[in-house]
């Protein structure tokens, strides 16, 4: 079985940008401010020869908030901490120990699973001389580090890899499907990727713009393995938009690129605007498959006329998707779940034939 590694801290110490170094890439979206990241993100890591482990990034901990938002945050972390076989508690070098620090580390001391205290933005040799405050905490392995700079980071590495014994190491097929939801927010992407996988991987909310870092998960459609994008929800630029959106935005449209298929998800208790045809126009120009999902269907009247009066529609608002198949499903209630498998699966296929 392949083991997981959690990282975890409270808000802006870097998790997101040791996550992005470990990886060598740009996986995890990051921001100065806090709460960038509110989902979990997962991504293979293989710190040595033969050895491969499930790096899993999570939002800033706030034990004994009140927020709403911040509780969910908070129970993303809780199931990444019962998945995690070890765990990567990271804090910043530059602020020294405080209180929020302190209350995180008592929670992890209650855990059975191995914890590397990660000292992060640890810049210079300078910043090494407070590491000693940290010990504090009550964590016996201490290590300081820029994830930034890459500084130390070979010892991180050389950590994780000692966690992943070679003769417990499985061989998993790997999965080189990907499949993103797409749409405006509040459409119900969320709801969809959690029905998709099975658990509660990505938070949903009410409130629009709940998800920024596009979530990543493996899931199983029809009995093939996918790689599961929630993307964050794309509207029309405007003025004022905060920097966390555009990034989120941005980085939406860079998953589409990215994906084998895409479904567009729209709202069926709502007219279709100029933003679904922009959405399905990047999607377009992205070369992605895509397959076109009315959700919410639970929320309407089950008549063919009225049924059939949605996808002409659709079909006439968004003439240059002639070629998409159109499906009726809800998220919510399950309705139409193993139909959008099928169709997933047959137009992947479809997009090899010549």
């Amino acid at each position: 079985m392949i083991k997981t590694i959690a990282i975890v801290g409270r808000p802006n110490v870097g998790k997101s940008t040791l996550f992005n170094s470990l990886l060598a890439g740009r996986k995890a979206l990051t921001s100065a401010n806090p709460g960038m990241t509110r989902d979990r993100t997962y991504a293979v890591l293989r710190p040595a020869k033969g050895k491969r482990c499930l790096l899993v990034d999570t939002g800033g901990m706030l034990p004994g908030t009140k927020d709403k938002m911040a509780e969910k945050i908070n129970l993303q972390v809780e199931a990444a901490l019962t998945q995690a076989d070890c765990i990567l508690f990271v804090v910043d070098a530059k602020e020294g120990v405080v209180p929020l620090d302190s209350e995180i580390a008592l929670k992890l001391r209650k855990t059975d699973k191995p914890v590397q205290l990660i000292i992060n933005k640890a810049d210079d040799p300078a910043h090494e001389i407070i590491a000693g405050e940290f010990y504090s905490l009550g964590f016996k392995r201490v290590m300081a580090l820029s994830a930034i700079h890459k500084r130390n980071l070979g010892s991180c590495i050389e950590f994780i890899s000692s966690q992943i014994p070679s003769d417990t190491y499985e061989e998993d097929k790997e999965i080189y499907r990907v499949l993103s939801i797409a749409g405006k927010p509040n459409v119900g992407k969320s709801t969809l990727v959690n029905r998709i996988s099975g658990e509660e991987r990505v938070i949903v909310d009410s409130l629009p713009g709940t998800t920024r870092n596009p979530a990543r998960c493996g899931a199983v459609l029809d009995g093939i393995d996918w790689e599961l994008v929630d993307l964050a929800g794309m509207w029309r630029k405007k003025r004022g938009k905060k920097a966390e959106d555009i990034i989120s935005m941005m980085a939406s449209r860079k998953e589409i690129e990215n994906s084998n298929v895409c479904v567009l998800l729209m709202d069926l208790t709502r007219e279709l605007t100029f933003q679904d045809k922009r959405i399905a126009s990047w999607i377009i120009e992205s070369g992605a498959s895509v397959v076109a999902c009315g959700n919410k269907s639970d929320l309407i009247e089950e008549e063919d006329d009225l049924i059939k009066a949605y996808e002409e529609a659709f079909r006439k608002y968004m003439p240059y998707l002639y070629f998409a198949p159109f499906m009726l499903i809800s998220a919510k209630s399950g309705k139409g779940m193993q139909d959008l498998a099928s169709m997933v699966n047959r137009v992947y296929e479809n997009s090899y034939k010549r």
